[in-house]
């Protein structure tokens, strides 16, 4: 019997293969740190890190379809978002100072503004949800996980993920609509 392509990644990630850690990698991490940005985290690339170096630690004892290792990825990055909170109790950072490198083609100022502000709007909307909220948009939206992934990984029952992802979208709707008028 023929393995899929997500068993034989998964395989070769787990025998060590390079081109399959990097095929992992290269299809989470921008989401991770998507995640982690959105949490306001001090540092989401150094939480891509923890969660990447947890994933190649407890690889062997993965069991599951592609699906399932999502949201065991994400669990990890929750868990260490969670970490960091207890550890250095901040708020919510405003991301707008850290700005990519872009290489030689520099965005246009224009570009650079627009970026800006829209990224300040959005954290100031972010800033106005409560933890629980930006968590399960975080993973709905940025992990694309399912209400029930959600629910697992944050401990609460669906219909609860449920209520909080429209009480967040119904918050950041009023609050963006208030900074557009």
């Amino acid at each position: 019997m023929t393995d899929s392509p997500w068993e034989g990644l998964l395989g070769a990630a787990r025998a060590g293969a390079e081109w399959a850690w990097s095929d992992l990698y290269r299809s989470l991490a921008p989401k991770v740190r998507g995640y982690a940005v959105a949490q306001g985290v001090s540092d989401p690339d150094g939480v891509v890190g923890d969660v990447f170096l947890q994933v190649a630690r407890n690889l062997a004892s993965f069991n599951g379809d592609e699906a399932g290792f999502r949201s065991w990825v994400f669990t990890i990055a929750f868990r260490r978002i969670v970490d960091e909170r207890r550890r250095t109790g901040r708020r919510l950072e405003d991301p707008t100072d850290r700005i990519p490198d872009s290489g030689t083609d520099a965005p246009a100022a224009e570009d650079v503004a627009l970026g800006r502000m829209a990224s300040e709007s959005m954290t100031q909307a972010l800033a106005l949800l409560t933890t629980e909220q930006r968590q399960v948009l975080g993973l709905r939206i940025l992990a694309d996980l399912s209400v029930d992934e959600v629910a697992v990984i944050i401990g609460k029952r669906p219909g609860a993920v449920k209520a909080l992802q429209r009480r967040a979208i119904a918050t950041l709707r009023r609050n963006l609509d208030e900074a557009v008028s």
